[in-house]
């Protein structure tokens, strides 16, 4: 892993430095060894005179990492390897960057600590090796000192590797020039109490607008990124963050850079690296989204939920009440129709918050709505009046008040469906076993009788709220299995597993549940031992 990232970085034409690394009990592999200082560990070239020994030859590179594969990997700085590194030394900086960085895409990867943006050296930079300015650290290598910085995949002291932030690696996205406003800031050190200058504004129209786009720094390769970028954050704010994940989506905003690429670049950019591109805005947008909802919380108004008069509504949320034995709740969510056309709420779980929020996140595989603790079940139960404030019916109260009813089928009750699941695992069982399956599939032995671990088979159903423990019991109430007749242990001492053992009996029944007739095709060629079924 190590030995390829620096062959990858050599082959950009970077110089690479070989660092010490910090060893399993949190030393320095150098000489100090738990002597020196943490901040250090690991992050210091080997040998001296490490500014000329810089190289990208990959012979010389493949026996550094023979010799210490744990070495950790620095880039080194300045015109030799044609770079410069950007970070920030505290929460200042990292809000100055954002501030004065925000549109430029280049190489990017988070630190221990800090985020890192390369980008091209220039003849124009001032002779210093390390300027600090407004909380922001300058890396620039200039001098005979040299200045070299710590490179992903390489291992923090506090045990997190570096790493390039999605969509911003080398291989997906090219090192950008220094922005004018921030070259102008290095210039002129006694202006930077704050930024010299605001920075003009972009000149740049939008891809569509443009009558022609040139091969150039700032022409065809960034202006296809920033307008991938820019079209998956349309659809993100229109759709949510479920269209990242959508292959006809994906299709969509290819098949537009692609357009736009033929029509407008001279020469079009290759279809393999435009892919790459668009992809890379993909999960760059996509990382965005995700850090905007990790800081603001699910939003329940972009799920359809609708919010006034200071409390929330069903708006295109909606219920229906099925009248089956049990009765269920089916709640369907616009929102979520490629995740799932419809949640079933068993009626027991309804009037519980937390379990509501369960099922939806088992059936989605996505959507959490607890994310932030005490908002849910205030929105779900309701509040309480206090002596300030009258109390607020919840969303559960609320849906009921609309709520639509359906009577249930003979096949649509839930002891019919849940008979079903039986059934279908009955009839796909291997048939004249001689031992039964130690995970959970029904398996027939030689003597007729099937053999299936009955909890661990419903484990995989009960998880996901597909049908409830109650309905499983109720079932072996009606075939009459219990823990007597039908419980026996197969294997040897620790090896020894307890299985549930149906009769002939006992599959009449079920099939009796179902009305599945002796002569139904379906069964025909099925046999228990040497009986049909």
């Amino acid at each position: 892993m190590l030995l390829d990232a620096a062959l990858e970085y050599a082959s950009y034409g970077w110089k690479v430095v070989r660092l010490h690394y910090v060893k399993p009990d949190g030393s320095c592999s150098c000489s100090r060894g738990a002597d020196c200082p943490q901040k250090s560990r690991g992050k210091h070239p080997m040998g001296k005179e490490w500014q000329n020994l810089a190289t990208d030859d990959e012979e010389t590179i493949a026996e550094w990492w023979a010799a210490t594969p744990d070495a950790n990997i620095g880039i080194l700085l300045g015109p030799k390897s044609g770079i410069i590194d950007i970070e920030f030394d505290d929460e200042a900086g990292r809000e100055f960057a954002d501030r004065v960085l925000k549109e430029c895409y280049t190489p990017t990867y988070k630190s221990g600590r800090s985020v890192h943006r390369l980008f091209r050296y220039t003849d124009q930079l001032p002779a210093v090796t390390v300027p600090h300015i407004n909380g922001l650290e300058f890396r620039l290598g200039q001098t005979t000192k040299g200045a070299q910085s710590v490179a992903p995949p390489s291992l923090h002291w506090t045990g997190v590797r570096y790493q390039w932030l999605p969509g911003l690696s080398p291989q997906e996205v090219e090192v950008a020039e220094i922005p004018e406003h921030v070259l102008l800031m290095l210039q002129n050190p006694e202006l930077n109490t704050e930024v010299a200058t605001e920075r003009a504004k972009s000149t740049r129209n939008k891809l569509y607008e443009q009558p022609l786009i040139l091969e150039t720094v700032d022409g065809r390769d960034e202006t296809l990124y920033k307008e991938s970028c820019a079209l998956w954050r349309e659809k993100a704010t229109a759709y949510g963050a479920k269209v990242f994940a959508d292959p006809e989506t994906q299709a969509k905003v290819y098949e537009t850079i692609w357009a736009w690429n033929q029509a407008k670049c001279r020469p079009p950019l290759d279809d393999g690296t435009l892919q790459v591109k668009v992809d890379g805005a993909r999960r760059f947008i996509e990382g965005q989204v995700k850090s905007e909802a990790a800081t603001k919380g699910v939003s329940l108004t972009g799920m359809g939920l609708e919010h006034r008069e200071k409390e929330w509504w069903p708006g295109q949320w909606e219920l229906t009440v099925v009248h089956s034995e049990p009765a269920r709740y089916l709640l369907t969510v616009p929102a979520w129709s490629s995740f799932c056309q419809e949640i079933v709420i068993p009626i027991e779980d309804y009037s519980d918050a937390t379990k509501v929020a369960k099922i939806v996140l088992a059936a989605t595989k996505c959507v959490v709505l607890d994310d932030q603790p005490g908002r849910w079940p205030s929105i779900w139960n309701g509040r309480k009046a206090t002596k300030t404030q009258p109390g607020e019916r919840g969303l559960k109260a609320k849906l009921m008040d609309v709520a639509r009813h359906a009577e249930s089928l003979p096949d649509e009750k839930r002891g019919v469906v849940v008979a079903e699941i039986l059934w279908e695992a009955i009839q796909k069982a291997q048939r004249g076993a001689v031992e039964p399956d130690a995970r959970a599939k029904p398996v027939f032995l030689e003597d007729g009788t099937c053999w299936l671990r009955w909890r661990q088979f419903w484990d995989q159903y009960t998880r996901f709220g597909e049908v409830t423990a109650p309905e499983v019991a109720s079932l072996a109430r009606e075939l009459s299995i219990s823990k007597q007749k039908n419980s026996k242990v197969w294997g040897k001492e620790e090896n020894r597993v307890r299985y549930v053992v149906l009769s002939q009996g006992n599959v009449d029944k079920l099939r009796r549940i179902l009305s599945v007739d002796e002569s139904d095709e379906r069964t025909q060629s099925h046999y228990i031992g040497a009986k049909k079924i």
